[in-house]
């Protein structure tokens, strides 16, 4: 331990040394249980995709020998070529040219044992080519270690992606894997443990889903800029990493109320380029140009997401 210590400080970094967000799954703004069924989405655990393939947090289903850490990588629902993915932020490419080593523990729960890890090229961790590994019924610390190359795209340096059914057979399998890392330097040190809210506030940079789960919770204070729309900022705790994207769970799920009376919006859309207090604009019919304006929920279901994902 004194040693990897060592090498890890001689590296340049002791604190802070995983760039990997959520690496330990602590974090599921989503949903506990998400599928893609075509494209690399984002269904689940923050900061993770997959492509044709399910995350989901353990015991969500009915399987023996899931312990309650980390996450299930699935393809139970028959998709070949599934695969899951990790992207990192590189501000600045100061990671780029450099030695870093990835890490993860892995554990088979149903299906066959062996597991791809892509050397994807482009902006990526080059480790000198695609790497099979053969897992095992107990949890298992695998590491690759090799140069990251960054360009500084805005889709992120890919991680090794780990393929599920490489061959293209729809084979049912499900693996359980916790604690991903990449740090510098060419030594695999011990897991960086961070606070649930350390790790929310990070995926807050990328992803924000604010829910309010009560009938007439106030959201913003606005102003009417004509009868047909009032203009108010959302503040957000976390800077978001770009001017994000709004989606709402459904306009009539919120009402604006101004002088005296209440309306349910036509639609709530973003506007400005603000990553920080983005605007919102609430269309209604039959207010007041200049008048205040509050948008509250108009029931339970009122969610807002805000995405400014790599």
């Amino acid at each position: 331990g004194l040693a990897d210590l060592g090498n890890v400080y001689n590296d340049g970094a002791l604190s802070n040394r995983n760039v990997i967000i959520n690496g330990e799954f602590l974090v599921w703004q989503r949903s506990d249980n998400g599928y893609s069924g075509g494209g690399q989405a984002y269904v689940s655990a923050d900061r993770f995709t997959t492509t044709r393939g399910r995350i989901r947090k353990p015991n969500t289903n009915v399987n023996t020998g899931e312990d309650n850490r980390g996450a299930v990588f699935d393809t139970t629902d028959g998709n070949v070529y599934a695969h899951f993915d990790y992207a990192v932020e590189d501000v600045g490419q100061t990671l780029n040219g450099k030695t870093m080593t990835f890490s993860f523990y892995a554990k088979v729960l149903s299906g066959g044992t062996t597991l791809l890890l892509e050397d994807t090229g482009g902006d990526h961790l080059d480790f000198g080519g695609n790497r099979y590994i053969t897992l095992t019924s107990n949890w298992e610390r695998y590491t690759v270690t090799g140069t990251l190359v960054s360009t500084g795209a805005s889709s992120g340096v890919v991680m090794p992606r780990l393929y599920l059914n490489p061959t293209g057979v729809a084979e049912p399998r499900m693996i359980q894997v916790d604690q991903f890392q990449l740090e510098v330097g060419d030594t695999a040190t011990p897991f960086e443990h961070r606070s649930y809210g350390q790790e929310l506030a990070l995926c807050l940079r990328y992803f924000n889903k604010l829910t309010y789960g009560a009938n007439d919770t106030p959201i913003l204070n606005a102003a009417y800029y004509n009868s047909a729309g009032a203009y108010g900022s959302v503040s957000l705790q976390t800077e978001m990493r770009v001017y994000p994207t709004l989606v709402v769970s459904a306009a009539s799920d919120f009402k604006s109320l101004s002088n005296g009376s209440s309306k349910i919006p036509t639609s709530i859309n973003i506007s400005g380029s603000s990553t920080k207090n983005p605007e919102l604009v609430i269309a209604t019919a039959g207010h007041v140009q200049g008048h205040a304006a509050f948008l509250r929920t108009n029931n339970t279901s009122a969610v807002m997401t805000l995405d400014a994902e790599l």
